[in-house]
C-alpha cells in the first residue's frame, strides 16, 4: 500500500491490462515537488507507510544514467542485439509475463484477466542511478506482435512459435531487468520465418534429480566456453547517441568503445 499512496501524479497514462502497465519502469515514475515534499516530511515523522526505497525513489534519480551492452541479472547473461546479429551465441531473446485482460467478443463487458507472455530481444539497456546506492536496470526490447497469427502460434507438438520480423509497434518498450527471463530462438527448418522459443536456464541452477549423459556435458561445456568467447567485449556503450526517457534523465555513454573484436578483457556487471 505504501508507495501506491503517491506514485501516479505525474506518471504517462497506460491502457489498463498493457504489458507496461503491469510492470510500470521507474523510470516513468516522476513525483511532483509537492508530492516529493509530502514522501520526505512522512518519512522524518515516521510513517510506517515509507520506507528507505520510497524515500529514495521521492528524490527521484540522478541525472546522468549508465548504458550498456551486456548486463547479467537473475542469472541470466543478456546482451544487445546488435552483438546478437553477429556473434554465434544467443543471448538477447527475452520473455516477460504480463497479467492481461482479454474479451470474448467486441459484446463482452466482463474482460478475463490472465498471463500473457510477451517474447522480443533486448535492443538496450539502461541503468538509472538513485540515492542511496539504488540501481534499476531496464531494458528496451522490440516485441514481437503476439496479437495475431502472423507473429505467434503454437504447432502440433504445442511449441511456440515466434515470427522475428512481425514486430510490435509500440510506444512503451521498456521493461525492468529484473523481471526479463532469458529465451533463444531456434529456426524451423522448414518454415524458416519461424523460430521455436527455447528457454534458457539460469547460471548456476542445477536440478540434482537429472541424469546428465555425456552428450549433455559436451554440449554443456562447448556451449560454455562460446559463450566465454564470444563474450570478450566492454561492457559499456560508446558513441551511439543519447536517448530521452519519460523523465528528466539525460542517458549518457561512458566507458570504452563498442569494439567489433572479442578480444578484449571482460568485467561482468551483476544486480
Amino acid at each position: 500500500m505504501g508507495h501506491q499512496r503517491f506514485l501516479g501524479v505525474d506518471a504517462p497514462s497506460a491502457p489498463s491490462g498493457t504489458m507496461i502497465s503491469q510492470q510500470m519502469s521507474l523510470v516513468n515514475v516522476t513525483l511532483g515537488k509537492r508530492k516529493r515534499d509530502d514522501v520526505l516530511q512522512l518519512y522524518h515523522h515516521g510513517d510506517v507507510h515509507v520506507n528507505e526505497d520510497l524515500k529514495w525513489l521521492a528524490q527521484g534519480p540522478n541525472k546522468i544514467a549508465s548504458r550498456f551492452k551486456k548486463y547479467l541479472i537473475n542469472g541470466f547473461r543478456f546482451r544487445i542485439k546488435d552483438i546478437d546479429i553477429r556473434s554465434k551465441t544467443q543471448n538477447s531473446g527475452v520473455v516477460v509475463t504480463a497479467k492481461t485482460s482479454s474479451f470474448a467478443s467486441s459484446k463482452d463487458k466482463n474482460p478475463i484477466v490472465g498471463d500473457v507472455s510477451y517474447f522480443g530481444n533486448v535492443v538496450d539497456v539502461v541503468e538509472l542511478d538513485y540515492y542511496g546506492g539504488r540501481k534499476v536496470a531496464l531494458f528496451k526490447c522490440d516485441w514481437i506482435d503476439i496479437n495475431s497469427n502472423r507473429g505467434t502460434k503454437k504447432d502440433e507438438l504445442g511449441f511456440t512459435l515466434v515470427n522475428p520480423s512481425c514486430l510490435l509497434k509500440t510506444e512503451e518498450p521498456f521493461i525492468l531487468a529484473s523481471q526479463a527471463i532469458q529465451v533463444f530462438y531456434v529456426e524451423d527448418p522448414v518454415e524458416t520465418d519461424w523460430h521455436a522459443v527455447v528457454f534458457t536456464k539460469p547460471r548456476d541452477l542445477y536440478d540434482m534429480d537429472e541424469v546428465a549423459n555425456v552428450g549433455d556435458l559436451l554440449m554443456e561445456d562447448n556451449i560454455t566456453n562460446l559463450q566465454q568467447f564470444m563474450d570478450n567485449e566492454d561492457d559499456v556503450r560508446d558513441n551511439v547517441p543519447e536517448i530521452m526517457l519519460n523523465s528528466p534523465v539525460n542517458i549518457i555513454d561512458v566507458g570504452a568503445e563498442n569494439n567489433e573484436s572479442d578480444d578484449e578483457d571482460d568485467d561482468e556487471y551483476d544486480n
